[in-house]
């Protein structure tokens, strides 16, 4: 048998394979093999350099699929039988290095119109020859992956420089990768239709049927094509093909999955991003910022989306929208004041333009009051400034107390402003205590900057949602947990809270018909990157905060001085030490009326920008009745109400309302029969913890947690409290007093930090746990010492007379 080869099978693998199987085929029915090259016709179509060097060449037409050496081979080339006889050699020529592109038979690849998924295949003709490979159609549906996408959430220093990248540890992962894979197919009447199947980049590891069980979301239209989803062999070789069509370069994005301030690749200044609105100093920017918190991911985030911002900020049009703007504010809630307390209407325009400031929140606003107060009608007009329709009212909020805890720390991480709605009393109590459970570790959450760690079934690391959000909730009670009120700006509303019914129907159709706070949002977005352009993103952070690595030296340290921040501690500062704290530190609630008071920076900065002298100032710090000191009065009367509520003060409330309902009694060193007071005291003597039986005697009620001593030559007046046992007896009656967790040894030792204790004597010494040594009756014993006044009042006896310490 003697093979005519086309020419090119030295170069291409594939040609060489084909006639590879046709000299094996020979060989196996014992045929004796030769080998002769055949010359193209077309030197274009097969260049001399192709040819097998080493193989005799005749004049052929490779094309023409006949490569028997038949006659017309030999008529056209000219020679005879013996010549061709001669010049064959008995071996193939060497195997060319196969190319990534060759293809085999039985491969699959989508078809050109990208409409289906072909494979190849060889038949043989009449004669038992193999013909040429074709291309047969398998599956009617084509198609490619068209984007990978990497979502993850902006480094704090990403930020605060403005530098993509900055921050970031290339040894840990990102966040969930997702793919985007584009579907086509032709309907009957030969269009094309088309479907985008997404979900986690994992998808493109398992066959299409299992999609739906992998996370994927498949389209109607594609669940209805006939052949969808191709099945087990056949569904294997259909993803390979998808995988493999490169018609198009498949588009690597990176998705941030979170709302606000996120760095831009390839460009110094952040672009904004609220819901779906994204805004950038320039189209290339916007172009490069994926917004990644979507309905899918977060059902209603498509509802913080802004409304749009067609005039190029600083031109004549942007001003006078934004005065004009500026001026609806000012008109709505100021002049025309909704509220009787006109401290709310700055808390509200301060929280609802908090989120545009380029700075990390760490603010919890906590509205309280009865049901029908207005708290839910007051959160909707902050959520104004995040809409850009009538989307957010007081009976749709973004989310709820019933929302899982999960979902809501998902929901802080990746949004600007969080609501959680109606922390109501219920019947059930256990459900209500794990509420304000979920609550309170949510404050603590948003307050510390920290999320909650996670590890999944395989003991590895997962997602850390840390909080961004500015978190406000409604609730008809204060938290019962002291150091959660400690945490939260406070906002007491009442039923009469709004000023009459007209102004609450007015400042409705505002919150639904009037655009002006969504568009002063993002032109406060603007304003910063303007800015920003001009100064360098890291000055104009340095302009609100002071704390920017670029502001150094004698200009630094001026910028600082006169940073909003500044300004806004030194006015805090001055309206918080004013307010009575009983020895409580303030500094807390100082950070959190600055943090709070950053909010209303963008809106001095718009004022300033477009001459808006009459709103700037009432944003000014140093003006008594502004703005800023509206928003300090929150903090002071948060911080008075606290002073009043510690924990210790709560510790000392328990025991005292311990005593007076008869769970626990103070002895009489003296006499443990008597009762520690003269018997005429008997208002004193039941606030002890002692009753009259039917006999007219004095009887002890409960369980002994202290006695009732004189200093040396003074009066009854120092209750010397039994640790433990006044500690278990108030927490066992009072459990919202002293909540699990609370430590028997911390709790007395506050007692002594904040001057709670009675101290009589220089020589008086506490041991570790808060106890000092005092003798009775030639008896040693432990107690920490507590004025009587602390527990009933001032004494009115001033008889009797005890060792010493």
């Amino acid at each position: 048998m003697i093979l005519a080869l086309g020419g090119n099978e030295s170069s291409d693998w594939n040609a060489w394979s084909r006639s590879n199987d046709l000299w094996t085929s020979g060989e196996s029915r014992n045929a004796v093999m030769k080998i002769v090259g055949v010359e193209s016709k077309d030197p274009q179509t097969q260049p001399r350099e192709t040819r097998p060097s080493a193989l005799p060449q005749i004049s052929g037409d490779p094309d023409s699929g006949d490569h028997a050496l038949g006659s017309e081979v030999l008529s056209e080339g000219g020679l005879v039988w013996s010549d061709l006889l001669s010049s064959a050699v008995p071996r193939m020529p060497e195997a060319p290095a196969r190319t990534r592109g060759a293809t085999e038979i039985g491969a699959w690849r989508v078809s050109l119109d990208g409409c289906g998924v072909q494979q190849l295949c060889r038949r043989e003709n009449l004669f038992g020859h193999a013909s040429s490979p074709e291309w047969e159609d398998r599956i009617a549906i084509g198609g490619q992956v068209i984007a990978m996408e990497t979502h993850r959430a902006p480094t704090e220093l990403e930020v605060s420089t403005g530098r993509f990248g900055a921050g970031v540890n290339k040894d840990t992962p990102f966040g969930p990768s997702t793919c985007r894979i584009r579907l086509q197919w032709l309907r009957e009447d030969f269009t094309i239709d088309s479907a985008d199947v997404t979900g986690p980049a994992t998808l493109l590891m398992y066959p299409p049927e299992h999609w739906d069980r992998r996370g994927a979301y498949v389209p109607n239209n594609l669940l209805q094509h006939p052949a969808w989803p191709p099945h087990g062999a056949r569904g294997h070789e259909w993803l390979r093909a998808i995988k493999a069509n490169q018609s198009i370069a498949t588009a690597e994005i990176l998705v941030w999955d979170t709302m606000g301030w996120v760095p831009v690749e390839a460009s110094p200044i952040c672009a904004f991003i609220s819901g779906g609105t994204v805004i950038a100093r320039n189209v290339t920017d916007r172009d490069r910022t994926h917004a990644g918190v979507t309905n899918t991911v977060l059902p209603g985030a498509s509802g913080f989306a802004l409304p749009d911002s067609p005039h190029p900020v600083m031109s004549e049009m942007w001003k006078e929208q934004v005065r004009n703007d500026l001026r609806s504010l000012r008109e709505t809630y100021i002049e025309n004041a909704p509220w009787r307390d006109r401290n709310v209407a700055a808390l509200v325009m301060a929280a609802g333009m908090r989120p545009s400031v380029p700075s990390p929140c760490t603010t919890v606003i906590w509205f309280q009051g009865a049901s029908g107060s207005g708290k839910s009608f007051t959160v909707s007009q902050i959520l104004s400034f995040h809409q850009r329709g009538p989307i957010w009212t007081d009976k749709h909020l973004p989310g709820a107390i019933r929302d899982t805890a999960t979902g809501s720390e998902q929901a802080v991480a990746q949004t600007n402003i969080w609501v959680l709605d109606d922390l109501a009393p219920t019947q059930e109590g256990q459900k209500y205590r794990a509420e304000e459970d979920k609550a309170g570790t949510l404050v603590r959450s948003v307050h510390g900057n920290f999320g909650k760690r996670r590890s999944g079934i395989d003991l590895k690391a997962r997602e850390v949602f840390t909080p961004h959000a500015l978190l406000v909730l409604t609730a008809e009670n204060e938290h019962s947990i002291s150091s959660v009120r400690d945490r939260t700006i406070i906002v007491n509303l009442s039923i009469n809270s709004l000023v009459n019914d007209a102004a609450r129907d007015r400042l409705e159709r505002f919150r639904d018909n009037n655009r002006a706070p969504g568009r002063l949002l993002a032109a406060a977005a603007q304003a910063f990157q303007y800015v920003a352009e001009r100064d360098s993103w890291p000055n104009m952070l340095g302009i609100l905060t002071g704390e920017t690595p670029e502001a150094v030296g004698a200009e630094g340290a001026g910028n600082a001085a006169q940073s909003f921040k500044t300004r806004y501690e030194r006015l805090a500062k001055d309206r918080i030490s004013r307010a009575v704290s009983g020895g409580k530190p303030d500094v807390r609630h100082r950070e959190m009326a600055v943090d709070l008071m950053l909010g209303l920076a963008p809106l001095s900065i718009l004022a300033e920008m477009v001459g808006d002298s009459e709103m700037s100032g009432l944003l000014d710090p140093e003006r008594s009745d502004g703005l800023p000191a509206r928003i300090a009065s929150f903090a002071v009367s948060s911080f008075e109400a606290q002073a009043e509520s510690t924990p210790v003060i709560a510790l000392l409330g328990a025991i005292r309302e311990t005593l007076a309902a008869g769970h626990a009694h103070i002895l009489n060193p003296q006499n443990p029969s008597q009762p520690p007071l003269p018997i005429s005291d008997r208002f004193g003597n039941n606030a002890l913890g002692w009753r009259t039986d039917p006999d007219g005697k004095m009887q002890p009620l409960g369980r002994s947690i202290g006695y009732l001593k004189a200093n040396r030559g003074g009066p009854l007046n120092i209750v010397m409290l039994n640790r433990q046992n006044a500690f278990d007896e108030a927490q066992r009656h009072y459990p919202k007093a002293l909540p699990p967790g609370t430590s028997v040894s911390t709790a007395f030792i506050a007692l002594w930090d904040e001057g709670l204790t009675l101290s009589t004597s220089a020589a008086q010494k506490r041991d570790a746990r808060g106890d000092v040594i005092f003798k009775v009756g030639g008896r040693t014993l432990r107690g920490v010492p507590v004025g009587l006044d602390s527990i009933i009042g001032a004494s009115k006896s001033a008889a009797g007379r005890d060792g010493d310490y």
